[in-house]
């Protein structure tokens, strides 16, 4: 290697979207030890990942008369993704880095490739409460069926690393908001930070949240709440409930949500 190896602990958010991750993005960035942005999309952005492997493929050629390795092109591309956040956390008067992009959990393997000693959360909901909050919006699944398979293959993309316990680390929305506290305080000692009551005061922090691209901005600028649990026994139809839990049923009792 003719580059210093990676020694920092990247944190990484996702999950399928209207699952939380907003929420724990701005939680994450009320620490005074953490920058938490906007969503970068690096890791899902397919022109990225086609710059990554051309990198490797054609530009290792020439690199070779430099003495670069295939594992010193990696760490190239690594470090272009590394000072994005790290010129954020700095200019945020932070010293350690998270990136909150929710469909990271389609790609874990390519993530903990690039970065190997990052730390991954998983964002976990009742898929009829993300159903339901995912048909008002303008973007995603169009109708229950396909909202299901969706969320059965997001969650399906994230347990299969339940034991890497060191690297992938789950929390549940209905938790998160009923008791935060021990939430977060199980989130900090697993990412090695100390626990800090900012975090639960993340509505009275400044971030820099993007409306048109985070649909839950405007949820994350106020205290927590519980209205939205279990909002899917007053708002789901009765055909998009049965729909539904055709193909996502057996994952939801696996997960341990009540039948409907």
């Amino acid at each position: 290697m003719i580059l210093p190896p990676m020694d920092y602990r990247p944190i990484f958010v996702g999950g399928e979207g209207r699952s939380g991750t907003t929420l724990l993005r701005v939680m994450l960035d009320a620490h005074p030890a953490i920058a938490c942005g906007p969503e970068s999309h690096f890791m899902q952005d397919p022109e990225f990942r086609k710059f990554h492997e051309h990198f490797r493929g054609k530009w290792w050629k020439r690199a070779e008369g430099f003495g670069y390795t295939l594992d010193d092109m990696d760490e190239m591309v690594r470090n272009f993704v590394r000072d994005w956040h790290e010129t954020y956390m700095r200019r945020r008067g932070k010293r350690r880095w998270a990136d909150k992009t929710p469909s990271t959990i389609r790609d874990l393997p390519y993530l903990f490739s690039l970065f190997p000693t990052a730390k991954f959360v998983h964002m976990i909901r009742d898929g009829r409460d993300v159903c339901c909050s995912m048909l008002e919006q303008t973007w995603g699944p169009k109708d229950a069926e396909e909202a299901a398979k969706r969320w059965v293959a997001c969650i399906r993309n994230g347990i299969a690393h339940r034991g890497d316990s060191d690297r992938y680390m789950e929390i549940r929305y209905e938790d998160l908001v009923q008791h935060p506290e021990r939430e977060l305080r199980r989130l900090c000692g697993w990412i090695g930070e100390p626990f800090d009551p900012a975090m639960l005061a993340y509505d009275r922090a400044d971030h820099d949240l993007a409306p048109k691209t985070e649909s839950s901005a405007r949820q994350v600028e106020r205290p927590l709440y519980t209205s939205a649990l279990a909002r899917w026994r007053r708002d789901m139809p009765a055909k998009d409930l049965k729909s539904y839990m055709k193909v996502a049923g057996p994952t939801l009792a696996e997960l341990g949500y009540p039948a409907a």
